[in-house]
């Protein structure tokens, strides 16, 4: 069920919450761990791939493009190549150069955007406590600044997040931005330093929890 299906009507709390799950990639084990204010071992290594992700999609981005140049170089016949160079002249080291700039300027945005992620990270993982904020969440997308390559492309991406108390958890993707029902109050868990999202639920799922504990 998309965000929008949910307009007017409330969703039994239980299916919302499995949905929720799926779509955040978080089990009932990891949730009861995080409602004890403790970050499950299995959230660990989860917490760090969200936290190296820019800088995985430009490592990638990065060695798709020298694996195209290492092909080109050993597969191309010379002649070709030197036809190629007389028929374009300098274009065509202008394109190579322009496509070589835009992988190594997004390497270095994903270095910064991990690295703000990860120091907070390394706090949270050397603690292992979850934090958690109650009320209405909004699902927000937003546009960023396109760096490197989507600067090349003219391409602008997109980013999902919940928002909660002025503070926006970025979600993995569009199927978790539709997940969340937005007549519905939440309790939202999440790794105190790095921000990054743990585990979300129904309050109503949370109140019962808590009561069938004490």
């Amino acid at each position: 069920m998309s965000y929008h299906s949910y307009l007017g009507e409330l969703p039994d709390p239980a299916e919302l919450l499995n949905i929720l799950a799926k779509a955040n990639r978080f089990t009932l084990d990891e949730l009861a761990q995080n409602r004890a204010g403790r970050i499950a071992d299995s959230q660990m290594a989860k917490l760090t791939g969200k936290a190296l992700q820019p800088l995985w999609s430009a490592l990638m981005t990065f060695a798709g493009w020298l694996l195209f140049l290492l092909v080109i170089w050993e597969f191309v016949p010379g002649i070709i190549l030197r036809v190629t160079s007389m028929l374009m002249g300098k274009s065509i080291t202008a394109f190579f150069f322009l496509i070589t700039l835009g992988c190594v300027v997004s390497l270095i945005f994903g270095f910064f955007r991990s690295g703000a992620k990860t120091i907070g990270l390394v706090s949270d993982l050397a603690q292992g406590k979850a934090s958690c904020m109650e009320g209405r969440v909004w699902a927000a997308r937003r546009g960023e600044d396109a760096h490197g390559m989507e600067r090349l492309h003219k391409e602008k991406p997109e980013s999902y997040h919940y928002v909660l108390n002025d503070e926006y958890f970025e979600v993995r993707d569009l199927n978790a931005w539709e997940a969340l029902a937005p007549k519905e109050l939440y309790r939202l868990y999440y790794a105190p330093h790095s921000k990054l999202l743990l585990s979300i639920e129904p309050v109503t799922i949370a109140a019962a929890a808590t009561a069938s504990a004490s």
